[in-house]
């Protein structure tokens, strides 16, 4: 990606009224350190994570996360809990996921 590229991408992405994408997403992990995880609506691949640069397996499963939906292909909708019950998940659990065992 150039230069000229990125501040234009940039100047619109500051704009009122325009969505954010895989790109905005993944600068979200980067700032705030958090795991962002994208539940699709796509077959095949149901979800994307998207993780802060650098960070460690360890760091990646003690870090706060965001979870999201995807309509696809409309827009990114925020998922929250139903009730006050929060769902965890361990290291050992998440090591578990599909996209985890695909290597």
């Amino acid at each position: 990606i150039n230069a000229e590229y990125m501040g234009s991408y940039v100047a619109e992405m500051e704009q009122d009224c325009i969505w954010g994408d895989e790109i905005s997403l993944k600068a979200l992990c980067d700032a705030l350190s958090v795991v962002v995880y994208v539940f699709l609506s796509t077959p095949g691949k149901w979800y994307l994570r998207y993780t802060p640069t650098g960070a460690t397996d360890e760091a990646i499963y003690a870090s706060r996360a965001v979870y999201l939906s995807y309509l696809s292909p409309v827009h990114y909708n925020s998922m929250t809990y139903e009730d006050e019950t929060f769902i965890t998940m361990s290291p050992e659990e998440i090591k578990t996921l599909p996209e985890l065992n695909d290597n």
